[in-house]
């Protein structure tokens, strides 16, 4: 059965160099930082799939792709044994084949297909309740990690996404970026303020908050290792920065990545 959020349109060729600039960049950011029944969820489609030769939980990932990073952290932390299945951008076939479409993260669990980051993590939740827990039953919590959530999916995605695209024009617009880079750093000072008061997002304890935000604040980390590449300027590769009182957001960050295995 195919489990999926509501489907991707076709990638663009700028989006796709764009996500190939994040692979790129990721592995330098990583070599500086780190050296039952299923459940039926609202919304979703399912359909039959023919299974792959192995069973149990099979991940297909792109190397260094945040979402997929999110994946890798939610099952290393609900310490899940999983085959890991590296998709090439350049041949897809066998994904397409398991899920029907061409975008990693995809999880395969005894003929279950699910796609989509956030919903692999709900599936891993419902179907694997006495690993540790990535959500909560209470609601206010749930509100609090869902917030998180939205912020890593959707404002530092932006940013990030400005601050590359832009990297590959021939004529970058830096005060785009450097509103990007603005903002990134104030929606990391959120981050920094509550690590004042805790070690993770949300109560006191590893949530889906950290593990889908972790790979969206680790691109904070890009400027020493991937200017040295000379993919990125100098005055570009400067709006990457972290930015300045981010001590305990980088900690927090450093913990979080360190499930990405």
């Amino acid at each position: 059965m195919l489990i999926t959020a509501k489907p991707l349109g076709t990638k663009t060729r700028f989006t796709k160099l764009i996500g190939n600039l994040l692979d790129h960049a990721a592995r330098a950011t990583r070599s500086a930082l780190l050296r039952s029944q299923p459940a039926t969820s609202v919304g979703l489609v399912a359909s039959p799939r023919t299974a792959p030769k192995s069973s149990a939980l099979k991940l297909y990932y792109r190397a260094n792709s945040p979402d997929s990073m999110k994946v890798c952290i939610a099952l290393n932390y609900k310490n899940l044994p999983f085959e890991k299945v590296q998709v090439d951008s350049q041949e897809r076939s066998e994904l397409i084949q398991i899920s029907e479409q061409s975008q990693a993260p995809v999880l395969w669990h005894d003929g279950m297909v699910v796609v989509e980051a956030g919903t692999i993590l709900r599936y891993l939740e419902a179907n694997f309740r006495d690993t540790p827990p990535l959500f909560s039953s209470d609601r206010t919590t749930m509100k609090e990690i869902e917030r998180w959530e939205n912020l890593g999916r959707v404002d530092l995605k932006r940013c990030v996404r400005i601050l590359l695209g832009n990297s590959l024009s021939a004529s970058p617009d830096m005060e785009e970026m450097e509103s990007a880079s603005k903002e990134f750093h104030e929606i990391t000072g959120a981050f920094e303020e509550r690590l004042e008061r805790s070690p993770w997002l949300v109560e006191d304890r590893f949530t889906a908050a950290d593990a889908i935000t972790g790979p969206a604040v680790c691109y904070g980390m890009l400027l020493p290792s991937f200017s040295t590449l000379r993919s990125l300027g100098e005055s570009i590769a400067e709006c990457f920065r972290l930015g300045v009182e981010r001590a305990r957001t980088e900690e927090w960050m450093m913990r979080v990545m360190a499930y990405d295995r």
